[in-house]
């Protein structure tokens, strides 16, 4: 989980330096702070997640400036139509691993949907595959599991054929190198890196492109 979630800051950050007043939206956030790790002070952000985490969230974190919480599931596709934004400054989607628990034609609508309302956003995702061998979970969480992807590009050009991979990198590619880790961990970083058994894959929702506003 540390190291997806070091994946998703890291893929954020980039695209904040590439559009400093974009606005971005934390899919399925959970009680993740992304906001306050990633923020430039100028961004807009929204947080979308059912009504009960967001009542969690709203004690821990409360109202914050440039920040909204959207208490909805993902699959009430309600929640589109609350995200105000200029799409010239950049759009951009993160989910953490939650499409994973979602059925693959739920998650054909969310991205469909949101490609129709934000043409030309980007999605970033953390992903499994169903080789997943090497990522322990117990079988509670794995049964739960219902979205896999292993051939990206297949996948997405088969949804929209104007949907483009800008990025498809193994999660272990973000673990900083530790010659202190056991050997069992060091094979587990090495097939992933081969296999992208777990992955985070960066998309481009349309041809639409936006111009640099600072």
């Amino acid at each position: 989980l540390a190291t997806t979630v070091a994946a998703c800051d890291d893929k954020v950050r980039k695209f904040i330096m590439k559009f400093p007043f974009c606005t971005v939206i934390n899919l399925g956030c959970r009680l993740d702070n992304m906001f306050k790790r990633v923020d430039n002070g100028r961004i807009q952000w929204y947080n979308v997640d059912t009504h009960n985490i967001m009542s969690v969230r709203r004690e821990m974190y409360g109202e914050r400036e440039r920040e909204t919480t959207i208490g909805r599931s993902m699959t009430d596709f309600s929640w589109i139509e609350e995200i105000s934004c200029k799409r010239n400054h950049g759009v951009l989607f993160v989910c953490n691993y939650t499409l994973s628990y979602m059925r693959k034609n739920d998650v054909h609508n969310l991205i469909n949907k949101i490609s129709d309302r934000f043409p030309g956003s980007e999605l970033v995702i953390s992903i499994a595959s169903s080789n997943n061998i090497f990522y322990k979970e117990n079988v509670f969480i794995q049964k739960k599991k219902q979205f896999y992807i292993n051939d990206t590009q297949k996948l997405f050009s088969s949804w929209q054929s104007n949907y483009k991979i800008m990025e498809e990198e193994p999660v272990m590619k973000f673990l900083p190198d530790d010659t202190k880790l056991k050997i069992s961990t060091r094979l587990h970083i090495r097939y992933n890196k081969i296999t992208y058994n777990h992955k985070m894959v960066h998309v481009k929702l349309g041809s639409e492109s936006y111009e640099l506003v600072v």
